[in-house]
């Protein structure tokens, strides 16, 4: 069993706000935060093949097979299963990449951080209109299509594919609405770790 507190998994669609959560998380509890995208893309650049390490880029130069196996990687380096992986101080608030959970070999590293006890996963759930809400307020340049289809459009096949995976891999769910604030979406999150 750990000896600290387990690392913090965040885990929703796009649009429903693990990024700016998970920052606030961190912030108040003092913890480090980290967003798994950011990790993905830069492992994504060990491939020669990908020059710029934003999302779009790397779909678009290497393909989501590719970009979905260093988001993997990413993972295991963040929940410390990597051969190189250092060891954590503080036990770290990690957003993940909307696809993360069906990336290759994801959901083990997940479920097996969670059986340790080294990881809880909140998932952060929002209907698809919702979702479609927050994504327009956003700049989606950073956010490749999935589909072929506006980002918008392909939201409601995406999350009915996800969905289960999601829900199987939860310790707790937070239904997230298209205009709640930051701060009660935080203190409902904490009122469920506590």
């Amino acid at each position: 069993m750990p000896t600290t507190a387990p690392k913090l998994l965040l885990m929703g669609m796009r649009g429903s706000g693990k990024s700016s959560i998970g920052l606030a998380l961190a912030q108040r509890l003092g913890r480090p935060f980290i967003d798994l995208d950011d990790c993905s893309a830069r492992e994504a650049l060990t491939n020669p093949a990908a020059s710029r390490a934003d999302i779009q880029t790397i779909f678009s130069t290497l393909g989501e097979p590719a970009f979905r196996l260093a988001e993997t990687r990413a993972l295991a380096a963040q929940l410390g299963s990597a051969p190189t992986s250092p060891p954590t101080q503080h036990p770290a608030i990690i957003a993940l990449g909307g696809g993360t959970p069906i990336a290759p070999g994801a959901e083990d590293l997940i479920q097996q951080a969670r059986a340790a006890g080294s990881a809880r996963v909140v998932y952060l759930r929002a209907d698809v209109a919702t979702l479609r809400h927050r994504i327009s307020q956003e700049p989606s340049a950073h956010r490749p299509s999935l589909t072929g289809r506006p980002i918008e459009d392909e939201i409601g096949s995406i999350l009915a594919a996800r969905e289960p995976v999601y829900q199987r891999m939860a310790d707790h769910t937070i239904e997230i609405t298209a205009t709640e604030p930051v701060e009660s979406v935080v203190a409902r999150v904490l009122e469920l770790l506590a």
